[in-house]
């Protein structure tokens, strides 16, 4: 059926019925964008406020912790040593005290650390420690396997940025 058969039967019409058919093809145009429009809209508006309320929640949260929490940079021991002193103190806090070999600092931000036979987790705790608390950084790390399990031979270069 093409346009102008559809013409000629809307024109065969009574102008009642023609009211009729008019009023129904505008019903479903309206139908058609509400489906396609509005519903999809309306739905994504929902999602939204959903997805607010949830980063409202968050945002409570961390200014709840935020308190709890130390400022970036804020050292918990010894705010005032040296790095050399920091790394060297927390090493002798731990285990790898007798792994310790030798300690080597250059320049005021940079220090070399050697570890012989130390405990691989114990080392990966220590450098957490360091890098958490302390804002002491791995800037290079060489580790080599030794022949007792769990044990290795390190080599760190530690910064404080």
């Amino acid at each position: 059926m093409n346009r102008h058969d559809v013409a000629q039967w809307f024109n065969a019409l009574a102008p009642r019925e023609r009211r009729l058919v008019a009023f129904g093809a505008a019903a479903v145009v309206l139908l058609i964008a509400y489906i396609a429009v509005v519903e999809p809209l309306a739905q994504r508006r929902a999602q939204l406020e959903q997805g607010v309320a949830a980063q409202r929640t968050l945002l409570a949260w961390m200014n709840e912790v935020a308190g709890q929490v130390s400022p970036p940079g804020a050292q918990q021991v010894g705010s005032g040593d040296s790095l050399f002193a920091t790394v060297d103190r927390s090493a002798r806090a731990t285990v790898l005290a007798e792994a310790l070999q030798r300690l080597q600092p250059e320049g005021q931000q940079t220090v070399r650390v050697w570890l012989d036979n130390a405990q691989f987790d114990e080392l990966v705790r220590w450098i957490g420690t360091l890098e958490r608390e302390h804002r002491i950084m791995v800037s290079v790390l060489t580790i080599e396997r030794t022949q007792e399990s769990g044990l290795v031979n390190a080599r760190l270069t530690l910064e404080r940025p």
